[in-house]
């Protein structure tokens, strides 16, 4: 195996149903939720074969999206998934995959 063996995934994105603030049904996608357990939407996920350990990255919202909607923290996140060794949120992908 290489020596920086890691497979990427993409969950589910949240589609705008015509020009309303109203998405169309989420559902996530089904092979991602089945490696990672997540229901959330927009979110990324990491396998390292090497060290064999999975990661997330999820998304992070402005407080401004209390209003509507629950908004969790990385800690919110990791006690949410448990099977997950590293949580992350997106804006970290880039310097995440630059440390390995």
């Amino acid at each position: 195996m290489p020596a920086k063996a890691v497979g990427f995934f993409k969950g589910a994105s949240e589609v705008p149903m015509y020009s309303g603030d109203v998405p169309y049904p989420e559902y996530q996608e089904a092979f991602f939720y089945y490696l990672f357990g997540v229901t959330e939407m927009d979110a990324y996920g990491a396998i390292d074969f090497v060290n064999e350990k999975a990661v997330l990255f999820m998304p992070k919202l402005d407080n401004f999206y209390k209003i509507w909607m629950t908004t969790l923290s990385k800690d919110e996140f990791n006690a949410k998934y448990t099977s997950v060794d590293e949580i992350y949120y997106t804006d970290e992908i880039e310097q995440y995959f630059k440390d390995m």
